[in-house]
């Protein structure tokens, strides 16, 4: 079994992707899986900021997204307080040469660190 399978997802959680050149967003929903995928992202600099009810608030800032590139960008939310905000900052993300398509997970914290335990 791997972590991937003990790992439970967000549902419904709100994902907004802001270029940070134009101040453009778009705004999705995770699905069912906690998964969200925003293709069509032109190239440049964007903020990926998730919420979910129950969670804390999490911001990735300078995302630089590339043309013929797929970003797979999955978030750890923890839960807490509405009005907490965790920024995460200079971490890199896996990327894919083929197209401009940004996508990612939502996962809870708690149970990722369960699953850590139990692995």
């Amino acid at each position: 079994m791997s972590l991937a399978d003990l790992v439970a997802s967000v549902a419904s959680a709100t994902v907004t992707i802001e270029n940070l050149g134009t101040h453009v967003k778009r705004v999705l929903q995770t699905n069912e899986s906690g998964d969200y995928v925003a293709p069509g992202i032109e190239p440049g600099f964007y903020s990926i900021t998730v919420e979910a009810p129950g969670f804390n608030k999490v911001v990735r800032e300078r995302v630089q997204v590339e043309v013929a590139n797929d970003l797979k960008i999955s978030f750890q939310l923890k839960p807490g307080a509405v009005n907490e905000t965790i920024e995460v900052k200079d971490e890199a993300p896996l990327t894919e040469s083929t197209n401009a398509v940004l996508s990612g997970a939502a996962v809870g914290a708690e149970a990722a660190s369960t699953a850590r335990r139990r692995g």
